[in-house]
């Protein structure tokens, strides 16, 4: 194996060389963790030497590794390598290594990030800390000695969200300054060689209060975010000139060997995803929805897919997969799990530790400590997540089937949330959870299904209605001290004269209640209030309304329809309202979270 290649590259070139490799096997399964590192100085400039350490513990016994040690420079390009062989490591035991680098005179300045892997005897990595420690290089002569002219650029820490002060990825480009502040934070990366220096900051995350905490990584503000596949994040997210907080995308292929979306979606689905993502602006989101496609929906159905040893051990073995390739991409990126399936389980049974599921009897090491209950498939999950991608946010979904629709006055929905709460908190402590409002459109269920039941009073006077959501939403919040994100909203309307209830032109009315006029309409400062950080609009179903031209037919205006006059300019195919109104809600300020 050379050297000279990528960590990241080690697990495809171990397929290739698996044949020759079969007599060698993992060690007893072991988690591992840097639990320090450090850049010594942490500022040098081209031609000096740093001294890079990282101390690694592994949880277990677990002998003939390979710890690697790797250095990028601020472009993301890997410029050196240092490998540690035939490591064994005790069960909690702490290994120390050092590495002296000399930083070649034409070292591009910047600041460089040390990342490290540990690695299995036939080079299969079992961890990855992207981001251990990083140092700065300016470049040598400075304005009066030749060298040329870098700017300062600030690093990927710049505009976060934050509960503490920041102390890496301060500066991606530039000398970093010391950081100032106690929330917001500022620091500069100064250029050299006469480059400009760029102004650098991070806000403070929003307060922990009753309804719980703000994901680290999110917004400090209720922001709006929309389903994307890879094509649509590269052309319409992009070029929408919306600052689109988050982006999703289901993964959805069953876990079956045959079909699972690890090989058969092609190589690293879900991290070129979140590249993607990134790439168009969006904190990346997917929504692993693995059960039905491989055992079909509903209560019973469900419930034996989970109770099924053979297919949870192929279901963790493809969220472990998941997980290190969102480890990889390194920022922040959120997995929603399973939307439905809690829905119809609370209503099998309303305590999560008393409905069956295969867990430690999968066979997985990694989650061999979890009772066999659908409790401890939810705090399996999260612990695979502490273990392979501690920069993933999980979020698990709550349904509202058991009232949502009820046209009664007297449902008492505050005791349903406690209901609710308890259920989903008995899974785990999870970051997030997620709701739906509507799988699609209200009108789409009344031409298409005969269905009006869907629709929401926006005078909040008959039921079901908006105010009756925010009741739920903020007792189940506070019951659960948990936020909440309202995910796969209808995008419809009934302004636009292009919504007039044909195929993927339906109408409904909650992305109209939400944002039009804000920030005169206090909806979206009200459902802050009830503990929501996040909308997510998206369609539920084909044939749907869809925020771009899913139905190819152009800039439509047919004849209104119940009012709906305001003509069309663009081809979305749901006239342009949803990105008209979240465009200005960002420019008038987004409803900051408490």
């Amino acid at each position: 194996m050379s050297k000279g290649m990528s960590l990241r590259t080690f697990h495809w070139e171990s397929l290739l060389y698996g044949a020759l490799l079969m007599c060698l096997s993992l060690p007893a399964f072991a988690s591992f963790q840097v639990v320090a590192a450090s850049a010594t100085p942490n500022a040098i400039s081209q031609g000096q030497a740093v001294t890079l350490s990282a101390a690694v513990q592994s949880s277990a016994y677990a002998p003939g590794m390979i710890v690697g040690l790797e250095l990028f420079s601020a472009s993301g390009v890997s410029v050196s390598q240092s490998f540690y062989k035939a490591q064994t490591f005790g069960a909690g035991q702490i290994a120390h290594y050092n590495w002296k680098y000399s930083v070649p005179a034409a070292a591009a300045a910047g600041e460089y990030t040390l990342k490290v892997a540990v690695l299995t005897s036939d080079w299969s990595t079992v961890y990855w800390d992207n981001s251990a420690t990083a140092f700065s290089i300016s470049a040598s002569g400075g304005s009066g000695g030749g060298g040329a002219a870098v700017n300062g650029v600030c690093g990927a820490v710049n505009g976060q969200s934050l509960t503490t002060a920041p102390t890496s990825n301060l500066c991606s480009a530039g000398t970093t300054s010391a950081v100032s502040g106690s929330g917001p934070w500022t620091w500069s990366c100064a250029g050299t060689g006469g480059g400009t220096t760029a102004s650098c900051s991070a806000s403070l995350a929003a307060a922990t209060g009753p309804q719980g905490a703000v994901p680290v990584g999110l917004p400090s503000t209720l922001f709006v975010g929309l389903s994307a596949g890879m094509g649509v994040q590269q052309t319409w997210v992009k070029s929408s000139g919306i600052p689109w907080a988050m982006c999703y995308q289901y993964i959805s292929s069953g876990v079956l060997p045959s079909q699972s979306w690890v090989t058969a979606w092609g190589t690293d689905f879900a991290y070129n995803y979140a590249v993607a993502a990134h790439a168009a602006g969006c904190v990346p989101e997917l929504t692993y929805y693995q059960i039905v496609p491989t055992g079909g929906e509903g209560q019973q159905a469900e419930a034996a897919t989970l109770s099924n040893a053979t297919l949870m051990a192929d279901y963790y073995k493809d969220f472990t997969a998941l997980m290190k390739q969102l480890h990889t991409y390194g920022s922040t990126a959120v997995v929603h799990v399973e939307p439905d399936m809690f829905g119809f389980l609370e209503q099998l049974n309303g305590n999560p530790a008393a409905i069956a599921a295969s867990v430690a009897s999968s066979g997985n090491a990694d989650v061999a400590g979890y009772p066999n209950t659908l409790a401890g498939f939810g705090q399996a999950l999260l612990h695979l997540r502490d273990l392979y991608a501690p920069n993933v946010i999980m979020a698990a979904h709550v349904s509202t089937w058991m009232w949502g629709l009820s046209t009664s006055a007297s449902v008492d929905v505050t005791t349903y949330a406690k209901s609710d709460a308890a259920f989903m908190t008995g899974l785990g402590k999870w970051d997030l959870f997620f709701t739906d409002v509507s799988d699609r459109d209200a009108g789409y269920y009344q031409v298409v299904e005969g269905d009006p039941s869907h629709w929401w009073d926006t005078n909040n006077v008959k039921f079901p209605n908006f105010n009756r959501f925010n009741t739920w939403a903020k007792a189940f919040t506070t019951a659960a001290h948990t936020r909440l994100v309202i995910w796969q909203i209808p995008i419809g309307n009934t302004i636009m004269d292009t919504s007039n209830n044909t195929n993927f032109h339906y109408q409904d009315n909650r992305e109209q209640y939400w944002l039009e006029n804000y920030p005169t309409n206090q909806a979206m400062s009200a459902l802050e209030q009830a503990g929501v950080i996040g909308l997510l609009f998206g369609a539920g179903n084909s044939g749907t309304t869809q925020y771009y031209d899913a139905a190819g037919d152009g800039i439509t205006n047919p004849a209104p329809i119940n009012g709906n006059t305001r003509v069309s300019t663009v081809s979305d195919d749901d006239g342009g309202l949803l990105r008209s109104n979240v465009g200005a809600y960002y420019r008038s300020g987004a409803v900051p979270l408490k």
